[in-house]
């Protein structure tokens, strides 16, 4: 079906209009070539006149006309093709003035633009003249649609091009153009554009772009000629995002000041650039980022090679110098590494508060010293100052990190004893271990630690404090009894002052008179050197006393019984060796006073027995 499409409005129905009999009169070519000349004044159009088809007027009174003409024009494309206008003209006294009314294209049917419908087969035509305004808006809206990309050409020239009737006033356009790209190559390009209701409104929709060079491959760095160049600024969002993603906050951007690229395949670059920054310590330092593009259906792909610091002579003078903003990731990472570390070699357990201070000292080859003033807890619940010394070798890549002090450097000395708040800290454990290895120095297998159920601190000076411990201790007789521990410790080195056990009401071992009634209890191991000593203290003993000659042979049997006030009684039955080697059984009964301390043995008696079977 045909169909007519107007720029404005339809002749209303009222007006009578009578057909022109001579449309080549003189008045009449006139208006038609008016129509034409206005046409091209309002929208930009380049059509010739060429003939009038048919016309018809229509009288408005007063000297008023209205004329509606079937004109032929020739488009830019040499296509002769069929407009309607429609004119008005008034009369006042002896002058006319002629307006535009409307100018609108036919696609009835013998006046058509193109086939109604697209067609099988895009038959391209030569575009007879490329200088044309509108060829070179249709050419420079392909380059920028296609630079939405981020690729950055720049428009030179059109040098050749087609267009292909695609029914229903809609037009394709093939162009060849020169363009110059963001590495100042001038390249050749083809863009596909369609430009629909190509003789009203002129609706473009970019279809393809793409590359007509042989792109042949120059190995070697080539200079970039404008690193700010737009194409450029996609490849330079990439650097910052990286150096966002690597560096954090310690580094800002400054400026690209220099670049290479290299043309690694048809489809792939290597880029070079050398980039200004300013680090959190403040100073401007210089970086080669090194990135490789690859491009695989019109889209960009990057990937960041390398980014090395370009290393700076050596600084004149090593001095130390405020790091401006304390509270960077880098300088907390400085402080935590160190108070680690320290834990690490020490055991104080410390957990890191905050750096409220800090220096750096630029040692050239890129190795920088830090000096931070920083805030820990301690195990005992104390918030302290520190000072600690960092060396960072390979600071902007390897960043080998290695402590080379931490010292105390505050406050004063209380001078009371302090309730430590939480016996459960790391820092502690140190302390415990040392309890446990004194145990087993001073009593033998005969106690064995339990826990530490309170405890106290007392600051001797920054450097030393002494600890008041109760502990719970298990001894061989399967009691578990409370104990008081003193240990002095200076730059962690700890020394037992003394260990006792605790007699105070509510922690008392055994009853404080003597038992009215015997409790015998069973020990329940007798390989415990305790009682070995206790059973060859017996036999020496009787063996001085009676003259005998008695050999100890082994303890099969044994009791306890708490005598009170840290006083224990013993009955053991040991076998034993008479001269004629003969074993013979004997029960001991041995006193023991001061049981936990001085431990004074008393043989009340020795006699040999029988043993029950």
């Amino acid at each position: 079906m045909s169909v007519a499409v107007k720029v404005c409005g339809q002749v209303p129905g009222v007006e009578k209009w009578i057909q022109i009999p001579d449309v080549s009169s003189h008045c009449v070519q006139e208006v038609a070539k008016l129509a034409v000349e206005q046409f091209n004044v309002q929208h930009g159009h380049s059509l010739k006149y060429e003939s009038i088809h048919e016309g018809w007027f229509c009288e408005l009174g007063q000297n008023n006309l209205k004329y509606r003409l079937h004109i032929r024009a020739i488009d830019f494309l040499q296509r002769s093709l069929l407009y309607e206008a429609l004119v008005f003209e008034e009369k006042p006294k002896l002058e006319r003035i002629r307006k535009l009314i409307s100018f609108f294209y036919l696609v009835n049917c013998g006046h058509y633009v193109g086939p109604v419908d697209p067609p099988k087969v895009e038959k391209w035509i030569k575009i007879p003249d490329l200088r044309v305004p509108f060829v070179q808006e249709v050419s420079k809206f392909a380059i920028d649609w296609y630079n939405k990309s981020g690729e950055g050409l720049k428009y030179v020239e059109i040098y050749d091009g087609w267009y292909a009737e695609m029914g229903q006033d809609n037009i394709k356009f093939r162009l060849h153009v020169k363009a110059k790209d963001c590495l100042g190559r001038l390249r050749n390009y083809e863009a596909i554009v369609l430009v629909k209701h190509f003789l009203s409104k002129k609706i473009k929709i970019f279809e393809s772009f793409k590359l007509l060079d042989q792109v042949k491959v120059v190995p070697g760095w080539n200079q970039i000629p404008d690193v700010k160049e737009l194409g450029l600024q996609v490849v330079i969002k990439f650097i910052l995002e990286h150096i966002k993603i690597k560096f954090g906050d310690s580094l800002k951007f400054e400026i690209i000041y220099e670049g290479w690229y290299f043309e690694l395949c048809p489809n792939s670059l290597k880029y070079r650039f050398h980039v200004k920054v300013i680090d959190f310590l403040g100073r401007s330092l210089k970086f080669e980022v090194v990135i490789i593009e690859e491009r695989r259906d019109h889209l960009r792909i990057w990937k960041l090679d390398s980014i090395v610091l370009i290393v700076a002579p050596e600084p004149q003078e090593k001095k130390w110098i405020k790091i401006p903003n304390v509270q960077v990731p880098l300088v907390q990472e400085l402080a935590k590494f160190a108070v680690d570390e320290h834990n690490n070699k020490s055991g104080e357990g410390l957990k890191y508060v905050e750096v409220y201070d800090g220096w750096f000292m630029d040692l050239g080859k890129d190795n920088i010293k830090f000096r931070l003033h920083l805030k820990a807890k301690d195990w005992l619940g104390r918030i302290r100052s520190y000072e600690a010394v960092v060396l960072v070798e390979h600071f902007w890549s390897k960043r080998i990190k290695i402590l080379e002090s931490f010292k105390f450097c505050g406050p004063p000395v209380v001078g009371k004893w302090i309730q430590i708040p939480n016996l459960k800290e790391p820092g502690f454990q140190v302390v415990i271990k040392f309890i446990v290895e004194q145990l087993k120095i001073i009593f033998g297998d005969c106690l064995k630690f339990d826990s530490i159920y309170e405890g106290w601190y007392f600051e001797l000076c920054p450097i030393s404090l002494k600890f008041r411990l109760h502990m719970k201790a298990v001894d061989f007789l399967g009691r578990c009894l409370n104990y008081e521990i003193i240990i002095v410790e200076e730059k962690r080195i700890f020394k037992l002052e003394s260990i006792i056990v605790i007699l105070s009401p509510g922690h008392c071992v055994g009853p404080v008179d003597p038992p009215k009634v015997e409790k015998w209890i069973k020990i329940i191991n007798l390989q415990f050197s305790f009682v070995q000593e206790v059973s060859k203290f017996a036999l020496d003993d009787f063996n001085v006393k009676s003259g005998d000659s008695l050999k100890y042979d082994g303890v099969y049997d044994g009791w306890y019984m708490e005598m009170g006030q840290d006083n224990i009684k013993f009955r053991i039955h040991l076998k034993a060796k008479d001269c004629l080697s003969r074993v013979h059984h004997y029960e001991a009964y041995v006193y023991v006073k001061q049981f936990l301390s001085k431990r004074i043995k008393i043989v009340e008696s020795f006699k040999l027995i029988e043993r029950k079977c």
